[in-house]
């Protein structure tokens, strides 16, 4: 017996799972390949990583399940920096009024 599938998703840590949620309500047949076990021992903190969303109105309902799922939604004021070539730029935190002043 053989499987076709329109899109096929290799993911770690259950990241792949809400795009093939998405696709498969679009219609598509999806497989989703999770290598997790390759990865070795992480914790789940380490699973989603060290980087924060944006929660906006443009997310969808689906987005907003799957990011917070089981997680409480923590606010930061702290947290969105760019690293320039002349060094980093931080948007959100107490150095950002000073940068912003020094121009």
């Amino acid at each position: 017996m053989s499987a076709v599938y329109d899109v096929t998703i290799v993911s770690i840590f259950n990241r792949g799972n809400w795009l093939a949620g998405e696709l498969s309500q679009m219609g598509y047949k999806v497989a989703i390949i999770d290598l997790s076990h390759l990865m070795g021992r992480w914790t789940p903190s380490d699973w989603e990583g060290p980087f924060g969303i944006f929660k906006t109105t443009s997310l969808t309902e689906s987005q907003i399940f799957f990011l917070f799922e089981g997680e409480p939604i923590v606010d930061s004021s702290k947290g969105y920096v760019i690293w320039s070539k002349q060094g980093p730029i931080e948007f959100m935190g107490p150095l950002f009024q000073h940068q912003i002043e020094k121009g």
